[in-house]
């Protein structure tokens, strides 16, 4: 009876295992059934030909696209845009170096028309230009003597020429210059710039290879946000370019009048060893009178006082007397 009953549960032991051999067989079917070989997943990738073209796109090297997009930004945008590559070769620094320049002179003078005639013909006698002036009474004085203020724009180049120049014309009473290092600056909005414009450029590439509505209405939006970008870098751009081909040079003229000659300084020479004696003995004597005259203050005030005490004092005594003899 034993025997049998080891022998019925070998039976579904073996019986079991076979169906569980089965069973993983039948999944491993299903999962390589379901599984696609790597051709097949090409071709279901191929099958959406937008989304494998917005990837190819955006792989491309950024040189492909670059040119062309600045040249339309030109058109689009105006100013002056720098198309120098995002890798930036080895620059001399003499060539490259963004450097902003100005510089502040303040004169004054008697000939005051002619140093406002000359004034004005500096800028355009070495390229340059006057940006604003400015010609009326100074203020706080009555007098009726002017001031004039110029602002002028020069080359960059000239700057260090132009204010020798200016300072020749009239006696300077105060001149300052100063310098700004912008070349980083200016060479970092020159690369973000370019990458706008080959990102512009893509999508408009992808735009144009839009199949449906959405896609283009989203691609759409993220060209204005480009497009902004752009416009910001680009002012940027050309305001750094502007400042540093062109100095900055403010000056201010004062008028004098003829009556100003007589209240010009004039330099007292140094005491001689004679001088000197004079005046230390001038000082000694001064000091002495000066005690004198202390001591004689003190002597008058305090004589009406002594004198009412001494009268007191007299009318005492001769009561006393009085008294005393009767």
């Amino acid at each position: 009876m034993k025997k049998i009953i080891v022998i019925l549960l070998a039976c579904v032991l073996v019986l079991s295992a076979c169906g569980s051999a089965d069973r993983a067989a039948e999944l491993m079917s299903d999962s390589v059934d379901y599984m696609p070989a790597p051709q097949a997943e090409m071709d279901f990738w191929a099958d959406d030909s937008f989304e494998m073209e917005e990837m190819a796109l955006f792989s491309m090297a950024p040189s492909e696209m670059a040119v062309g997009a600045a040249q339309r930004n030109v058109a689009e945008y105006g100013g002056t845009i720098v198309t120098e590559p995002v890798e930036q070769p080895q620059r001399s620094v003499t060539e490259t170096r963004r450097i902003i320049r100005n510089g502040q002179v303040e004169m004054e003078t008697y000939e005051f028309d002619m140093a406002i005639s000359l004034l004005r013909n500096i800028p355009e006698s070495v390229g340059g230009y006057v940006e604003n002036s400015s010609l009326g009474a100074e203020r706080g004085r009555g007098d009726g003597r002017r001031l004039f203020n110029i602002v002028m724009r020069v080359p960059v180049e000239q700057f260090d020429a132009v204010i020798t120049q200016i300072e020749g014309l009239a006696t300077v009473t105060g001149s300052r210059q100063w310098a700004q290092d912008v070349t980083d600056q200016f060479y970092d909005t020159q690369t973000r710039l370019n990458t706008l414009l080959i990102e512009e450029d893509r999508i408009l590439s992808l735009i144009d290879r839009a199949e449906s509505l959405a896609e283009i209405l989203d691609l759409e939006q993220r060209l204005s946000a480009v497009r902004l970008q752009m416009g910001r870098y680009q002012s940027s751009l050309n305001a750094l370019i502007q400042q540093t081909t062109y100095s900055t040079i403010n000056v201010t003229l004062r008028e004098l009048l003829e009556e100003d000659e007589e209240d010009e300084y004039i330099p007292v020479p140094p005491p001689t060893f004679g001088d000197r004696l004079g005046g230390a003995f001038a000082s000694s004597w001064g000091g002495t009178l000066a005690v004198l005259q202390v001591v004689a203050v003190l002597v008058v005030g305090a004589a009406v006082p002594l004198g009412l005490l001494g009268l007191l004092a007299w009318i005492g005594y001769r009561i006393y007397r009085r008294y005393r003899t009767a």
